[in-house]
């Protein structure tokens, strides 16, 4: 209200309630909402509008809604699309009994690896979203191995390791920025940076740093989180 005359915001409150928009000899005025936020825009013209004016101003009006419902539309459908990764994480998560919450964590911490290294936003947003998925290949993975209370067989521990090949299959055919990143991460997250890891044996920066970030966030949060193998600690 300080920097808002009482006339003002009584058109902003009329447009509010009225959830339209309002043209008047010097003021444009138009309120917008979706299911993921709402708004106001808030003109102030110089010199009285003539008839085209308003014409054109209605027309700009029209274009903001639809942008802005793009906008929104847009924004929730990435919210769906992360909320659908976490489930198929948790999913893979289940089999071998662990909590869904390692997902989450690893891909919490995926972000901040991310961070701390200096990737762009964009892969930031990919490898956080991509990463509750690292173990999707666990799926054809049958529950002898998996829920195992014990160390593996040797033959065990290589069925183990085909969970990664599985889930680059599975990844591999989409041309989604998203499922791309999700493919590498499937891929080379058990990967060692002394060349010792699996399916491959890639080493230092022939992995490939979606990979490395992942990996180091899978087994910083191993290391504190019970297994049906072993206690954390």
């Amino acid at each position: 209200m300080d920097t808002v005359s009482k006339e003002d915001f009584e058109l902003v409150r009329k447009v509010y309630n009225k959830n339209d928009h309002i043209i008047t000899a010097d003021r444009y005025i138009s309120y917008y909402n979706s299911n993921a936020a709402e708004g106001v825009i808030f003109l102030e013209i110089s010199g009285d509008l003539n008839h085209i004016d308003r014409e054109l101003l209605d027309v700009f009006n029209k274009n903001i809604l639809a942008a802005f419902e793009n906008l929104c539309l847009n924004k929730e459908i990435g919210k769906t699309q992360r909320e659908i990764l976490f489930l198929l994480g948790e999913v893979t998560e289940a089999r071998s009994e662990e909590t869904g919450n390692h997902v989450k964590r690893v891909s919490e911490y995926s972000r901040i690896l991310a961070e701390k290294y200096g990737l762009t936003e964009s892969e930031i947003m990919l490898i956080t979203m991509a990463a509750p998925i690292h173990d999707i290949g666990k799926i054809a993975i049958s529950d002898s191995i998996l829920k195992k209370p014990g160390k593996l067989t040797p033959e065990e521990f290589e069925i183990i390791k085909t969970h990664t090949t599985i889930g680059y299959n599975i990844l591999k055919t989409s041309n989604r920025d998203l499922l791309k990143t999700a493919t590498i991460i499937a891929y080379e997250h058990h990967e060692k940076y002394n060349g010792k890891g699996y399916p491959r044996g890639l080493k230092g920066e022939e992995i490939h740093i979606y990979g490395r970030i992942v990996a180091v966030a899978d087994v910083f949060d191993a290391l504190g989180s019970p297994r049906v193998y072993k206690n954390p600690g």
